[in-house]
């Protein structure tokens, strides 16, 4: 054995850059989170990742600079996230998979969901510093869940007669809806919101079936409101 103790490896300047920046924005993240838009600046976004208090300004410019790495940085996650729970399922599996990917990052990543809803909901106000274009995010999750249901059509999966993109939106707006109610009611159970969405998806409400129950027939569904007050 060397006598000598290895060394650490010493970061490249690139690399240095690298960390700092992303220190400053899980930091910008708390921030966010901690104490809303408005109220986060640039100097203490420095301060807290423990560098001087003009890096973040050197690095970001400006706020709005700032907002936009936070906002790339988090989605990128998500997508990330969405991509490796996906998989290489198709039809209502891989849709199935992607509200499960919500979940999990409310669950694990709480700070980052909370900060990335707080500049969509910033971005629409007129006189923001930065808006993010939300509109190309939520065509894009539109796009994806569309074809994944477009294959569940196909598969017999569910009903050949149904729209996919009309009810990709209708599925896009009941995940938000649910990341929406967990930020606003402190009570909303996370895994109760994404288990009825997935129920609505996959069992008790099945896309196969027409809607409203069979003639002469009262309807077997409930709602989960009900569910839950008969589990209480």
């Amino acid at each position: 054995m060397s006598k000598h103790p290895a060394r650490t490896a010493r970061l490249t300047q690139e690399e240095r850059t690298d960390l700092s920046d992303r220190r400053m924005i899980e930091c910008a993240v708390q921030l966010i989170v901690e104490r809303g838009i408005s109220d986060t600046k640039l100097t203490d976004v420095g301060l807290r990742a423990g560098y001087s208090r003009g890096l973040a300004a050197m690095r970001f410019g400006t706020k709005a600079g700032l907002l936009s790495r936070v906002a790339h940085h988090v989605t990128s996650s998500w997508v990330t996230r969405m991509r490796t729970m996906v998989g290489h399922k198709t039809g209502l599996a891989a849709v199935l998979a992607a509200v499960e990917a919500q979940e999990r990052a409310i669950v694990e990543t709480p700070a980052q969901m909370r900060a990335l809803y707080a500049i969509f909901f910033h971005s629409s106000d007129p006189s923001a510093e930065y808006r993010v274009d939300v509109a190309r995010s939520l065509t894009a999750q539109r796009r994806d869940l569309a074809g994944w249901l477009r294959e569940a059509r196909d598969a017999g999966e569910i009903r050949s007669g149904v729209d996919p993109s009309r009810i990709a939106g209708q599925v896009l707006s009941a995940m938000i809806g649910t990341v929406y109610q967990w930020i606003m009611d402190p009570a909303a159970s996370v895994s109760e919101l994404h288990a009825d969405l997935k129920e609505l998806l996959g069992g008790r409400y099945d896309l196969q079936r027409q809607p409203g129950p069979v003639s002469g027939q009262p309807s077997s569904r409930r709602s989960p409101s009900v569910s839950r007050s008969r589990k209480a």
